[in-house]
């Protein structure tokens, strides 16, 4: 069935990018359910013609495009658009499309660009394949697993252009696509990130993906595989930020963090070039601010997490620059961090409103504020945990501890909210910890306080904030992102933990701390911005 665009005959020759968002936009009235289900999200007018124009300018006259999630084809029609402006003679289409109900509309706005190309004397040839995408392409993931697989001609013909704005959801453990994938997934993996990989895969030499998706590839242990495989395959060449989570896929109402990301099938080189522009949403997206960096800040193709910086100002440089020096960490420190061992729907019979007998406290996310711990809260919340056989390993020794939430909000103020906890205010041999939280400790023997007060008032810092919302586009801050975050000397940290302990001595706050250290003493004089003076 072909769900047709309102809009006149001439004007959608002339404009099927239009065109095919219409068309998109008519049949998520009619298929909002099966969308759903299949993490299907259409891409708008305004955001399709931005991904076309970062793409870079052909070096060929006869072009192979490949859009992997082809809805009803915006975002090819708007890169095919882009490259009619160039000297081009013909344009191979390629499109996979799972919605066997979308796909006459897919050819409709096809038919449309062909007409329109015809015009510019650009020939039009493509192919809509109804099948799913991952599970037609695995194979593409499992060859060529040395790094000399970036130069390996495959003998099905490659692309010269992706682009894609994929599917999002988790996939089963059992899902056949994830076992398919197995070499690079971890976990429950996300779809996307299979599209990402294999169209990595499908690229020419020096061909180029542009593709829309949620940023949390970027970070976090459950991608790190995915990560080694993608940066082995391509060079990310640009990246583009939106401050607003709610404004990319307005219409839809959705709410997540989705970055643009372009990336060329090329070797890496750390003085390679990485554009990277911001906008709030789609209103600003014809005038971002654009900043260039270079790929070594981008990510550090030598480390094991392979994170992906994505600086959006010279200060996120000169920040990431400051980090690199560093060479402390929570390991080299004789520190761990673990999350709360306390699930509540499955403690839910030891935990207790009020105190009873043989109990211990229970710290939930609610009880960790900036730099304070405050138990117990009366909200209708557990606030004790049974002590018994079956509850014991659930249950921590009362010890000193940095308590650090899991979740924020990208909006709030703070990504890292961290406070210390002392063992010597709770008269209790053990304390339960909610697994929404981390909890950090030494590995032999007891924090001290300075110790607990220091690495507490750091995390909460701008410094460590800003660095931390460089890398982590996601709401939780994970274990395994602190424990690879780079920390400055000890005795720093020892330091400002003396002054944080001195002011509560004194019942002064520390919310607004100026911290009179040397490395945060040189930002707050003006020097963030002024390279030369570093």
């Amino acid at each position: 069935m072909v769900i047709r665009s309102s809009a006149s005959k001439s004007s959608l020759i002339e404009n099927p990018v239009r065109y095919s968002e219409e068309l998109s936009e008519n049949y998520s009235k009619l298929n909002l359910k099966e969308r759903k289900l299949l993490g299907q999200y259409f891409t708008a007018e305004q955001l399709a013609i931005f991904m076309a124009k970062i793409a870079t300018p052909p070096i060929k006259k006869n072009i192979r495009i490949l859009d992997p999630g082809m809805g009803t084809g915006t975002l090819a029609c708007a890169l095919c658009v882009q490259l009619s402006s160039y000297n081009i003679e013909s344009i191979t289409l390629v499109g996979y499309e799972i919605d066997n109900k979308i796909i006459d509309s897919t050819n409709e706005a096809l038919n449309v660009l062909s007409s329109y190309l015809k015009g510019k004397n650009i020939k039009l040839s493509y192919e809509v394949i109804n099948k799913d995408f991952v599970i037609t392409n695995s194979n593409y993931l499992n060859e060529c697993e040395e790094s000399s697989s970036l130069f390996f001609y495959k003998k099905e013909p490659l692309f010269d252009y992706i682009i894609s704005n994929p599917p999002y959801f988790k996939l089963s453990k059992t899902d056949l696509r994830s076992e398919l994938s197995s070499n690079i997934v971890h976990g429950q993996p996300n779809i996307y990130s299979l599209f990402m990989a294999i169209s990595a895969s499908l690229l020419e030499d020096k061909g180029e993906m542009i593709f829309i998706v949620p940023r949390s590839f970027t970070s976090g242990f459950y991608f790190r595989k995915f990560r080694l495989k993608f940066l082995e395959l391509v060079t990310p060449t640009y990246f583009h930020i939106f401050d607003s989570r709610k404004l990319a896929f307005k219409k839809d109402e959705i709410l997540q963090e989705n970055i643009i990301i372009k990336a060329k099938r090329e070797r890496s080189d750390k003085n390679t070039k990485v554009f990277i522009s911001t906008s709030n949403g789609l209103d600003d997206l014809n005038e971002p601010n654009v900043i260039h960096s270079k790929l070594s800040n981008v990510v550090d193709m030598k480390s094991f997490h392979k994170y992906i910086h994505i600086p959006t100002t010279k200060d996120d440089e000169l920040l990431l620059k400051i980090f690199s020096k560093w060479q402390g960490s929570l390991e080299k420190y004789g520190l761990q961090i673990s999350t709360g061992p306390v699930v509540p729907f499955r403690a839910e019979k030891f935990l207790n409103k009020n105190e009873t007998t043989n109990v211990s406290p229970l710290l939930m996310l609610h009880n960790v504020k900036q730099m304070k711990v405050m138990w117990p809260i009366i909200n209708g919340k557990p606030q004790f945990i049974t002590i018994s056989k079956e509850s014991n390993s659930i249950l921590v020794k009362n010890n000193n501890y940095v308590l650090l939430r899991r979740f924020s909000a990208k909006e709030e103020s703070k990504r890292m909210v961290a406070a210390p906890f002392l063992s010597k205010f709770f008269d209790y041999e053990t304390i339960g910890i909610e697994n929404h939280l981390n909890y950090i400790y030494k590995i032999k023997g007891m924090l001290r306080e300075e110790e607990v007060y220091g690495i507490s008032q750091f995390l909460c810092s701008e410094l460590a904030n800003n660095y931390f919302r460089i890398f982590n586009g996601n709401t939780q801050v994970s274990a395994t992102e602190v424990r690879a975050m780079p920390l400055p000397p000890y005795e720093l940290i020892i330091e400002l933990g003396q002054i944080v302990k001195t002011k509560l001595k004194k019942k002064e706050s520390v919310d607004e701390l100026i911290i009179d250290l040397h490395f945060f003493e040189r930002l707050e004089s003006g020097f963030i911005g002024n390279e030369e003076n570093y």
